[in-house]
């Protein structure tokens, strides 16, 4: 079974917001689909080693892609529970785990870490994106949207 899009891709977490960088800085969000289509929430996966995806966001250009990875500036040797950001670096190489046809788990090759939603508060439509320990929650699954 194969869920991999082979377009770019709007990818939606458990609560149906899509994964959004905020405003072309570097912080990953979970947030409602913007009406006009908008670069910052667009995807592709792009193989980089052993069966490995970097997940790189549409505002990439040319030899200078913004992929997701975390923040290693904050003084910690490991991505547990750190914000998941996108930056012009070599990424995180996720396995792409496919839970049916359109939906997966993005599991960190070096780490085992999943990419994962937390749950907007009552009244807001945005959530933080973290890494965390894998374990197959419904926050950890994502469901991709092939942009045609």
């Amino acid at each position: 079974m194969s869920c991999l899009p082979t377009t770019a891709f709007n990818l939606y977490d458990f609560q149906g917001h899509v994964l959004d960088l905020a405003n072309t800085v570097n912080p990953l969000i979970s947030q409602t689909l913007n009406p006009s289509p908008t670069l910052n929430q667009q995807w592709s996966l792009a193989l980089v080693n052993s069966g490995n995806y970097v997940l790189a966001n549409g505002v990439s250009k040319p030899g200078q892609p913004v992929v997701v990875t975390w923040d290693t500036s904050a003084g910690t040797t490991s991505p547990l529970f750190m914000q998941a950001i996108a930056g012009e670096t070599t990424g995180l190489a996720f396995a792409v785990n496919c839970v049916n046809d359109t939906s997966a788990y993005l599991v960190d090759g070096a780490t085992g870490l999943a990419l994962s939603a937390w749950g907007a508060l009552p009244g807001s439509t945005k959530s933080p994106i973290t890494l965390e320990s894998f374990i197959e929650s419904p926050a950890q699954a994502w469901t991709f949207h092939a942009l045609d």
